[in-house]
């Protein structure tokens, strides 16, 4: 404490020698010295200040990102097992719905031909498929048969269909692939 007292006096004491001139000059560049240190922190301050923001803004981006993933996740996670309830609740005899299906249409089904069940990858899942062929049916009618099988209980697909028009008489013969689809445990 004492160094610094007499470092002060000592300054004090140059200082008090000067011209006018040279103290105008000395204040001058103190004052110009003082802005610049002043400027230095502010600066500091401010640079600081800016790359918490954007680490304030990054990190509110990235929870907005992770919410979404996790709306998205719980609508992916509702949505499968959905699924996984309809296909372990399938229990549908194929043939029998689709012969009822066809009756409600106003269809004669030419044959049923039953491929047998096979497994799916992972051997959870289990396709029940039969091979349906139609003679002589208006476009409407196929439509409609084929919209009410795939409305129907469980999970039923038309997998494939092959249409031969008969423009004699304005009908057509259809052979479709449909398949029904079920979990074993």
């Amino acid at each position: 404490m004492e160094q610094l007292r007499v470092l002060i006096n000592n300054v004090t004491g140059w200082f008090a020698q000067l011209s006018t001139r040279e103290k105008r000059l000395v204040t001058g560049t103190g004052a110009a010295v003082g802005v610049f240190i002043l400027f230095l922190i502010f600066a500091g301050f401010q640079s600081a200040a800016s790359r918490h923001r954007r680490a304030i803004e990054t990190g509110l981006q990235n929870v907005q990102v992770i919410e979404a993933l996790a709306a998205n996740y719980r609508e992916s996670e509702r949505e499968r097992q959905s699924v996984e309830r309809q296909l372990s609740q399938s229990n549908l005899q194929l043939i029998s719905y689709l012969e009822d299906r066809g009756e409600q249409a106003g269809l004669r089904i030419g044959s049923l031909n039953p491929k047998g069940e096979h497994p799916l990858e992972g051997g959870q899942i289990h396709a029940t498929t039969v091979e349906v062929n139609l003679s002589d049916v208006t476009i409407d009618k196929l439509v409609n048969f084929l919209s009410s099988v795939e409305r129907g209980p469980g999970v039923i697909r038309v997998e494939r269909i092959r249409l031969d028009p008969r423009p004699d008489s304005q009908t057509i013969n259809a052979s479709t692939t449909i398949s029904t689809y079920s979990m074993k445990k």
